[in-house]
């Protein structure tokens, strides 16, 4: 949810058209239904789907990722390969949390998929127009080198934003105070001096 979260709003901020997914049904003709853990398509509304129906929606997933948490790693490293190639689903990545390995496919031939070669970036996706990237025990993006923040990222973010910009509003306050001080204390002295030469005019 939270990758999903955190794509959803890197892509509507570029303004581009981008459904992503998550644990969707995904209905292709003639082909038993699946969930991959997450779905990217491209030049679609990205507006909420309870189901992805390939008939309907008249085009198939472009991108599949597999969060593999416990049991075999079969499916997703064999199974999985093998299906989404024949499906045409033109990449496909596959992430272990328990041993962090992450791997990449792209389709590169008529149902075949390619093993991508990760790079100091991670691995790139072309669908994407991102870099993934396994760190701390899940799956990153990256943009141009930089992390497309999650929702808890930006709130500490925001909040980091605030407590500045509050603790610069404060200081405004403080040289405002300083000022209106030195301001009447002029003022008192000049009173002052106009009394004093009032008298000596006297």
């Amino acid at each position: 949810m939270r990758p999903r979260g955190a794509l959803r709003r890197f892509f509507d901020k570029l303004g581009r058209r981008i459904y992503i997914g998550t644990n969707l049904p995904v209905f292709y003709p003639a082909e038993r239904v699946f969930a991959p853990d997450m779905i990217a398509v491209l030049e679609v509304d990205p507006g909420p789907r309870r189901r992805w129906v390939v008939e309907a929606e008249g085009k198939g997933v472009d991108l599949a990722l597999e969060v593999h948490v416990a049991g075999g790693w079969r499916k997703d490293l064999v199974d999985d390969v093998e299906r989404y190639a024949r499906l045409g689903i033109r990449e496909y990545f596959a992430f272990n949390v328990t041993s962090g390995a992450l791997v990449g496919y792209r389709l590169e031939a008529e149902q075949r998929y390619t093993a991508l070669v990760a790079g100091p970036d991670g691995f790139r996706s072309e669908v994407l127009g991102l870099d993934l990237l396994a760190a701390g025990g899940r799956v990153r993006f990256f943009h141009a080198g930089a992390r497309v923040p999650e929702l808890d990222e930006l709130v500490v973010r925001l909040e980091a934003a605030m407590t500045e910009a509050l603790a610069h509003v404060r200081d405004l306050e403080r040289r405002l105070e300083e000022e209106r001080a030195a301001r009447e204390a002029a003022e008192a002295e000049l009173a002052g001096l106009r009394d004093e030469l009032a008298k000596l005019k006297g």
